[in-house]
């Protein structure tokens, strides 16, 4: 599969690398997997740096598209998209320009700066928590 994830619950990210040539499918696969509405909310580092892609620009919105619809079941973490080829940097920004959500996104050349920007927002929350949450010591008696 050209796109491939790691999703880490107990740093709340989720680092997606690419190879090959990515599809429009390529993402829609992607996307099937990791829309829970606690994942939405987590950071992510989508690498491109070994990648080209096939996305026009009816590709893209209907990316977006889809994309905008789950900000209604959770908020939606930042997003670092690592593009050093100039046709992904070029659709790395058209991305950025539909995205239509209020989430931070950043368009980095390398994967460091990537992860040094996400490493500095801060931590995302989702309504649903992570397995790896503290336990609440405000405790009322009822």
């Amino acid at each position: 599969m050209p796109l491939t994830w790691v999703i880490d619950h107990q740093i709340r990210m989720v680092v997606a690398t690419g190879a090959g040539i990515l599809r429009l499918e390529d993402f829609e696969a992607a996307l099937d997997e990791l829309a829970r509405p606690a994942t939405l909310s987590y950071r992510k580092l989508v690498d491109l740096t070994h990648c080209s892609s096939a996305l026009g620009t009816a590709d893209m919105l209907d990316l977006n598209s889809r994309i905008r619809g789950y900000s209604s079941m959770s908020a939606l973490g930042a997003l670092a998209i690592v593009a050093a080829s100039d046709e992904n940097y070029r659709q790395a920004r058209l991305f950025e320009a539909l995205d239509g959500t209020d989430r931070p996104i950043g368009i980095f050349s390398d994967t460091a700066a990537a992860r040094d920007w996400l490493d500095g927002l801060p931590p995302p929350t989702s309504r649903y928590g992570s397995l790896f949450d503290e336990p609440s010591d405000d405790r009322t008696a009822g």
